[in-house]
């Protein structure tokens, strides 16, 4: 099984998921960054520039109903 989401699924915030932010791109209305997970694995990741997560770790709360399962 194998879990999906589009970059929009994820949120700076108080979540579980701690990534390490390594690239941001800002694309005028949003922000597209590329972080990384502690076993790294990569995520991309899009936010409203006003959310933009600051320093290089951050804290990310995931979506449930944006995730999708994959058999």
């Amino acid at each position: 099984m194998t879990v999906v989401a589009r970059p929009e699924a994820f949120t700076p915030g108080d979540g579980a998921l701690e990534v390490t932010v390594e690239d941001r791109f800002y694309l005028g209305d949003h922000v597209r960054a590329g972080a990384r997970l502690p076993d790294g694995r990569e995520l991309s990741l899009r936010f409203d520039p006003s959310r933009e997560p600051t320093g290089d770790t951050v804290s990310l709360c995931v979506d449930p109903d944006r995730l999708h399962v994959i058999d």
